[in-house]
């Protein structure tokens, strides 16, 4: 017998809402190597970006990374690919779990207004940063609901 239950968010302590899901994005040590996987697997095809210095705020201090990007599109969800160096969330994550799922992003109209949300809950901010106008999030939802959670505002 299987017994489902359903609690709102008010009956949980420092609930995490999560609206649609738009982004699947995994940590990888060798970006051309996966790209070619999942183009093998029928998956692409990805657009590449190489960014070869960007500060982002890790853990609230400026810190300076390389990474490269790989994007593709299965329906409606995105997925990126992430190869990065420097000190920061992708490559401590390598170091603690080794290559694979990292967090999942969503879009959101107001991402200041959406992180204060998610800080006033107890969550802390992992790594924040901008790229050609598009700020990101990562939310330390990891204990919580088993991933992190990024917030994605574009303009």
């Amino acid at each position: 017998m299987i017994i489902l239950y359903f609690v709102s968010a008010q009956e949980v302590d420092n609930p995490v809402m999560i609206g649609k899901i738009d982004q699947i994005g995994l940590v990888v040590y060798d970006l051309d190597k996966k790209v070619k996987e999942f183009e093998a697997m029928g998956l692409g095809p990805f657009t590449q970006l190489e960014i070869p210095s960007l500060e982002v705020l890790y853990k609230g201090e400026p810190k300076r990374i390389r990474m490269k990007i790989a994007m593709a599109h299965t329906g409606n969800i995105q997925l990126e690919l992430i190869e990065a160096e420097g000190e920061c969330f992708y490559t401590d994550f390598l170091r603690e779990h080794g290559e694979g799922l990292n967090h999942l992003g969503i879009y959101v109209q107001d991402i200041e207004k959406e992180k204060q949300r998610y800080v006033e809950t107890g969550i802390d901010i992992l790594q924040e940063g901008e790229i050609y106008g598009v700020k990101w999030v990562y939310l330390d939802t990891y204990d919580k609901i088993g991933f992190v959670l990024e917030l994605i505002q574009v303009p």
